[in-house]
């Protein structure tokens, strides 16, 4: 491996970077996707819950779910679950950041996790009068929502981020051809905006990179939507960095 782009969204794009170049591995930033909050708040009904009601879960799809929040919504979520609403968190550091906001995290997904997991645990399948929240960003887990709403769950969706293509800047991308031949991958979305923000004429040497991808789904889409090689994706047991950092050594 020559080098690796890094393009998870700022500022973990270059905290990565300066501990990979720590470890002797040569790394470059270059944030493919930039994340922004969305006004959103909780019916105050909610909050009146009766007992029946409160036996429901609240499902934090990723870390980002949980920064982007707004500290009265984090409240009022604290309150249901004080009142009994189980938290369950897509991966450690997602449950990390529940905790840290005082949510709590009573089942966490293991890494790599995908909401057919969630799906699959045997406190998701009778939901029938039961409230289920998702906090997560614009458009995501559309599984997961579909499945609980077959499932007569009283569904509420809160959708607290989004994500955008970052604005194209002059980057040099003859020297990026040169040194690098790895690109690691967080999310669909993020492969997406990285094609966009790479000059076509290098989207040839892109589509020769190793790509590490956080999940076999985002491997499909890039796949299906990107033209990437399947035999050119890495799949990592996740977006966080000790799953890249996994992948990374393997290929040393």
């Amino acid at each position: 491996m020559k080098g690796i782009l890094i393009t998870r969204p700022e500022p973990a794009c270059f905290v990565e970077v300066e501990v990979l170049r720590a470890q002797g591995i040569e790394a470059f930033g270059l944030p493919a996707i930039v994340i922004e909050s969305l006004s959103c708040t909780l019916d105050v009904s909610l909050e009146k819950h009766s007992d029946d009601q409160r036996e429901g879960y609240l499902i934090i799809t990723s870390q980002n779910a949980v920064r982007f929040a707004h500290p009265t919504l984090l409240e009022q979520l604290k309150h249901l679950v004080e009142a009994g609403m189980l938290v369950v968190a897509m991966g450690n550091s997602t449950a990390q950041a529940s905790l840290q906001a005082g949510l709590g995290a009573h089942i966490v997904a293991p890494p790599g996790s995908t909401s057919e997991w969630v799906l699959a645990l045997p406190e998701m399948q009778a939901l029938s009068g039961k409230t289920v929240i998702v906090l997560t960003g614009q458009n995501g887990r559309g599984i997961l929502q579909k499945v609980c709403m077959a499932r007569h769950a009283e569904l509420v969706v809160l959708e607290v981020y989004q994500r955008r293509a970052p604005d194209k800047v002059v980057h040099p991308w003859k020297q990026l051809k040169q040194n690098i031949d790895t690109v690691s991958i967080t999310s669909f979305d993020g492969a997406k905006y990285l094609f966009q923000l790479v000059p076509e004429v290098y989207h040839d040497w892109l589509l020769s990179c190793l790509m590490i991808v956080p999940s076999h789904r985002v491997k499909q889409a890039m796949v299906a939507q990107l033209g990437v090689s399947s035999t050119q994706c890495s799949v990592a047991r996740g977006a966080h960095f000790k799953a890249l950092l996994e992948v990374i050594r393997h290929h040393e």
